[in-house]
């Protein structure tokens, strides 16, 4: 082709773009003469000046920081480990920056923190704690912690959604065939939390947020890094995920119950009312109650009919701190129900005893305390001792109205729990205030039920593992196998 030949081979191309693109680039020099011609051009020069003046002073006004995306503070209920895991990694979140993300392995830092902070407080002192969970929840954490970071990122960091990612190569999948040495690589790079999670971030907040975002942008980004992992690593070592391994299924710590009936533990000291206040809540008499011997072992009793939802446990009375085979059975319910005589002042007794139950929850920080509701039994008793004629209004301004209100509150300010009910158990038929205790006690059920679940969750026996371990020998056989026909041998 001669020099020029490219002309007769493209003109019709070319001559189709002049025609399209010249009266466009016209338009501006038109537009000029004409501003000239209407003497116009300086107003229009001096407001182009005008305009770019302000765009420049814009840029230099100070700008305000994004703030942090907040981490949810743990609820008055919940366990002392689980308070102590948001308060470190608030701590943490607080004082994130750009460079916490500036690269994969300041972003494994930052989650080997949080990780680590949360591990520490479910297991203090233990230097294996970040690796006190087995695969199954590993994985299951995995999925919901990619859930919950790409929900998160959408939510608060909408630009991604307009960022090209630039995806880092997994690897070989596990799927295809003639498996390899590296279908164990890809069970071992979750070995422990740290690395899982940093797999699941990876591709949404190392490779968008490092290369595209502002400092501002990467410092929110990685808070909520800190947050969603921390999130995902307080599941982990609660167990949440425990029972949802078993089932296969992402796990719904909340909504999930666990097996079984709740327990609600009905203590108090001797002649408190405890048996009457069982016949009272169940509708029928159940346990004895009166001029009997008292009770010296622990009695259930079915709340409902059917006896399938609830269960009243009757607490042996105790008069002080109780003995070690009390405690230890009295450490497993769901809900306490604390029955004191409101017309009694004496509450020490009763201080000590679920002072000893305090303290005996307290040795597994792992699990929440159970919830305490107070029922002060034999209202009627209240000053003036001759007056009874319910119904009673407990904000009213009544003589016996404004004794129970004054016996509640020194009550729950001795006991240190709340809420206090008055009622009156003296019979089933003629119960008081019973309504206002069931619906203390319905309150309390979320906690009760959580920590039921957090009970079903417990670690497996002898008998369990060795069944799991019998189990897994064919599937671990027919691995060995597979792995062993992928090895290539030179």
């Amino acid at each position: 082709m001669t020099r020029w030949g490219w002309l007769k081979l493209y003109w019709p191309e070319i001559a189709t773009l002049v025609a399209v693109v010249l009266p466009l680039a016209a338009l501006p020099v038109l537009g000029f003469l004409w501003l000239l011609e209407q003497g116009l051009a300086l107003w229009w020069l001096g407001g182009l000046l005008a305009l770019s003046a302000l765009a420049a002073g814009l840029r230099l006004l100070p700008r305000r920081a994004n703030a942090p995306p907040a981490l949810p503070a743990a609820p008055e209920s919940a366990a002392a480990a689980e308070k102590a895991a948001r308060a470190a990694l608030a701590e943490i979140a607080a004082g994130v920056s750009a460079e916490d993300v500036a690269d994969a392995a300041a972003a494994r830092l930052l989650l080997e923190r949080a990780v680590r902070a949360v591990a520490n407080a479910y297991h203090p002192d233990d230097p294996h704690a970040p690796l006190r969970v087995t695969l199954p929840e590993l994985l299951l954490m995995t999925e919901s912690f990619a859930g919950r970071i790409r929900r998160s990122l959408s939510a608060e960091l909408p630009i991604l959604a307009h960022l090209e990612l630039t995806l880092i190569p997994q690897g070989l999948a596990m799927g295809r065939r003639g498996r390899t040495l590296w279908d164990a690589w890809r069970v071992l790079r979750f070995a422990d939390p740290v690395s899982a999670l940093l797999q699941e971030a990876r591709a949404a907040i190392v490779n968008a947020a490092v290369t595209r975002l502002t400092a501002a942008g990467k410092a929110q980004a990685a808070a909520i890094l800190v947050r969603e992992a921390g999130e995902a690593a307080i599941s982990l070592y609660a167990g949440d995920f425990a029972r949802a391994a078993d089932d296969l299924a992402p796990p719904a710590p909340v909504a999930d119950r666990a097996p079984g009936p709740t327990t609600i533990l009905v203590a108090g000291r001797r002649g408190a009312g405890k048996s009457a206040l069982i016949n009272a809540l169940s509708g029928r008499l159940r346990a004895p109650e009166g001029l009997v011997a008292p009770v010296e072992r622990f009695e259930a009793w079915p709340l409902a009919a059917d006896g399938a939802e609830t269960v009243l446990l009757e607490a042996p009375g105790v008069d002080g701190k109780p003995s070690r085979a009390w405690l230890d059975e009295a450490a497993s319910a769901d809900l306490v129900l604390w029955a004191v005589r409101a017309h009694d002042p004496a509450r020490g007794p009763d201080r000590a005893a679920l002072d000893a139950l305090r303290e005996r929850w307290a040795a597994d920080p792992a699990r929440r305390r159970p919830p305490v509701v107070v029922a002060l039994t034999c209202a009627d008793r209240l000053d003036p001792p001759a007056e009874w004629a319910p119904p009673y209004d407990p904000a009213g301004e009544r003589p016996k109205e404004q004794a129970m209100r004054a016996a509640a509150a020194a009550a729950e300010a001795a006991l240190g729990a709340a809420p206090a009910i008055p009622v009156s158990v003296s019979s089933p038929e003629a119960a008081w205030n019973l309504d206002a205790l069931r619906a203390a006690l319905a309150a309390a059920a979320p906690d009760a039920e959580r920590r039921k679940l957090e009970r079903a969750l417990g670690p497996a026996g002898w008998a369990a593992r060795a069944r799991d371990a019998a189990l897994s020998v064919p599937g671990l056989a027919r691995q060995a196998a597979r792995l062993a026909r992928g090895v290539k041998l030179r």
